[in-house]
């Protein structure tokens, strides 16, 4: 997924608002960009964190327990979004919808206006049309995957 959006750039500005154990975090230091993430789950942050610092020698990782659709990231600093969402039944969401919502709100709030996004899920039609609300100018493209048996999605939207 990181290859889809990069497009051969180093040292862009990556953040995952749902990094977990930090797998898009150490992926993206690997090619060589800056890593920044957040989640709700304490315990995976500080996987992520320890992985950054321990494995890839980051000093001071940036990634911090906070919430996908309200972070305290600054505005227009990111250049990428890379996230796996939550499937279904991998955790418990009142809605989908809204969570789809305000998170990619959220991202539209902290990427900057040249930027890209790229997300693995299940239910594409409904990302694609917050996608559509929120990054206007960006070009969409949905691609079907299988992993692990499941048939989730992967979402592109880019104006590199």
């Amino acid at each position: 997924m990181i290859r889809m959006v990069y497009k051969r750039k180093k040292g862009l500005q990556m953040v995952d608002n749902f990094c977990g154990s930090g797998t898009f975090l150490a992926e993206s230091a690997l090619f060589g960009h800056v890593p920044h993430g957040g989640d709700i789950n304490e315990a995976g942050v500080k996987t992520a964190i320890a992985t950054l610092s321990t494995h890839l020698k980051i000093k001071n990782p940036q990634v911090f327990v906070q919430d996908a659709i309200a972070t305290k990231w600054e505005g227009n600093k990111f250049d990428l979004a890379i996230s796996n969402y939550p499937w279904d039944s991998q955790i418990k969401v009142e809605s989908i919808s809204e969570l789809y919502e305000l998170s990619v709100r959220e991202y539209a709030r902290i990427l900057k206006p040249n930027s890209a996004l790229c997300f693995i899920l299940t239910k594409p039609d409904l990302m694609v049309k917050f996608l559509k609300q929120y990054f206007p100018n960006h070009t969409i493209h949905t691609q079907q995957i299988g992993y692990l048996g499941q048939t989730p999605w992967i979402v592109l939207a880019t104006n590199l």
